[in-house]
């Protein structure tokens, strides 16, 4: 009995079983609220050229997308695609930006994603 009740505190300190579950599926729409999320950032939305977009994977236990792209800076002019990471928050229109050096793990497979540009 003692050894029962030693398993099962050790087993709930260590959550046994919902640890190992992964995130939680992306709604079905995920790329358009992406594309809705990146417009809403950017200082003219559509002046995007050359999008694309990489398959959803699993970054640090949560949804994450690598998306390049060339849209205009403060001054007008465009400045060249870049790659940008993007975690899925897990609200309905929830990705937020990856800074930094992050976006060195975006050397990904990319395809074009026209709904943003």
């Amino acid at each position: 009995m003692r050894k029962l009740i030693s398993l099962a505190a050790l087993c709930a300190a260590v959550s046994c079983g919902p640890a190992l579950a992964g995130p939680k599926p992306l709604p079905s729409p995920w790329k358009l609220y992406l594309a809705d999320d990146i417009k809403s950032t950017l200082k003219d939305p559509y002046s995007v050229r050359g999008a694309q977009l990489s398959d959803p994977f699993i970054y640090r236990g949560k949804w994450a997308v690598c998306v390049a792209y060339n849209a205009k800076n403060s001054f007008g002019g465009y400045v060249g695609a870049k790659p940008y990471m993007y975690t899925f928050t897990g609200s309905i229109s929830g990705w937020k930006m990856v800074y930094g050096w992050y976006a060195k793990d975006c050397a990904k497979r990319y395809n074009p994603f026209p709904r943003l540009g």
